[in-house]
């Protein structure tokens, strides 16, 4: 018995269709040290086309697709998620969960709180993950209780320099990670990369990476 050659690193599929200027470089400006992480951890392959994207897609299996922009729920881009955060507006957001994904996720709350880690999530690896941080996100709502990793708890307020400190709703969820037919789907409202969240995708991606190398292809002489 043989196994195939792996390549070096695992491929992280980085899909950017927005057009629109006020994306232009958002995601290197913003994420540019998680990018960085990952760039040393996995080979990084991007698409900005909607055929460029198809094209990968029909031709290479990356162990997780990363969506950093709004442009993948625009009616004229859904066909690539057939092979498959803070500036989608909540009618594109809870109709992209339904429709691409069956799922009850809401558009939910948007500010700073304190987050807390659900340790009943399974299978999601958290031994790197903080118990607790601070997180300006756009939170869903409508999350099953073991798909949301992050939640505030029932003394999480909100946190402004602006505006009066409110009740989080615990019932929101900052971060939300779900099975999906053979593989999985996570959602991470963070609007400003904290490094908690960086840690979130790094877990995400481990699993991932895991559950490829368990099923890669062998030869059988």
């Amino acid at each position: 018995m043989t196994t195939q050659p792996r390549p070096e690193k695992l491929t992280v599929f980085i899909l950017n269709l927005e057009k629109e200027q006020i994306y232009e470089g958002l995601l290197d400006s913003i994420y540019s040290d998680l990018i960085a992480s990952l760039d040393a951890q996995y080979h990084i392959q991007r698409a900005r086309s909607l055929s460029g994207a198809q094209r990968y897609l029909n031709e290479h299996q990356p162990i997780a697709i990363l969506l950093p922009d709004p442009a993948v729920t625009l009616d004229q881009n859904s066909a690539v998620l057939g092979q498959l955060r803070n500036f989608i507006t909540p009618p594109a957001m809870n109709e992209f969960w339904e429709r691409s994904w069956g799922l009850d996720w809401k558009f939910g709350h948007y500010h700073r709180t304190d987050v807390y880690l659900n340790r009943s999530v399974p299978q999601l690896p958290m031994s790197s993950l903080p118990n607790k941080y601070s997180q300006k996100a756009v939170f869903l709502a409508h999350v099953a209780g073991d798909d949301s990793v992050y939640h505030p708890s029932s003394d999480s307020v909100t946190q402004s320099l602006v505006f009066h400190s409110v009740p989080s709703n615990p019932d929101e969820t900052a971060v939300a990670f779900t099975k999906v037919g053979k593989g999985w789907l996570g959602y991470i409202g963070d609007v400003n990369n904290e490094q908690g969240s960086q840690a979130v995708v790094h877990s995400m991606l481990g699993l991932a990476a895991r559950h490829s190398e368990r099923s890669y292809p062998v030869n059988m002489d």
